[in-house]
């Protein structure tokens, strides 16, 4: 009762008071996983990304196969820098369940984070499978794409992303970007 108390109250912005709820909860029955995840939303939600990993750890000592737990966990992870444990929550989320469009896409910017461009083209690719109006994979396999110096498929991609997001300034940033290079791959030629 109290966790459902306290999903209402974020539902409509209350996040400081639900946390209360969450935390009583948690004290009540600990190994449930579902309060400690609560809580841990609500904390990251105000800001509190140091007390979120704690929750999102809780939660995940409870209830392992949490698969947004991990996603949560390796958002606050990547943020604080810390890739590659990060990459191995996001691992753990498409373990769990392989059709996870949001951690396929963040494995992606994980591996292309520490470098691995080749490997993050995969989940990327991946997420657009399973999803593929999602604006944001198609701008970071563009410029994976565009930094492999295949211009064409990285000017697919960007147009792709503006046919779904007309305004989005990254990819019409990226999309001159990959004009220019084009251009002057056919002048040197």
């Amino acid at each position: 009762a109290r966790n459902r108390l306290g999903n209402l109250l974020m539902k409509q912005g209350e996040f400081k008071k639900a946390l209360d709820y969450f935390r009583a909860a948690g004290r009540i029955d600990p190994r449930d996983g579902e309060s400690h995840y609560n809580l841990a939303v609500a904390l990251e939600r105000l800001g509190n990304s140091e007390a979120a990993v704690q929750s999102y750890r809780d939660a995940l000592r409870a209830a392992p196969d949490l698969k947004q737990a991990h996603n949560n966990l390796g958002g606050i992870l990547l943020k604080q820098g810390k890739v590659w444990e990060a990459a191995q929550h996001y691992h753990e989320a498409l373990r769990i369940d392989p059709l996870f469009m949001e951690a396929q896409y963040n494995m992606g910017v994980a591996l292309q984070k520490l470098g691995r461009i080749k490997e993050a083209a995969v989940y990327y690719w991946e997420a657009l499978r399973i999803d593929p109006d999602f604006v944001q994979a198609h701008i970071n396999l563009g410029g994976i794409f565009l930094r492999l110096g295949k211009v064409d498929p990285a000017i697919l991609h960007f147009k792709k992303a503006l046919r779904l997001d007309p305004v989005n300034v990254i990819a019409q940033k990226n999309l001159e970007t990959a004009f220019d290079v084009r251009k002057k791959r056919r002048e040197e030629k």
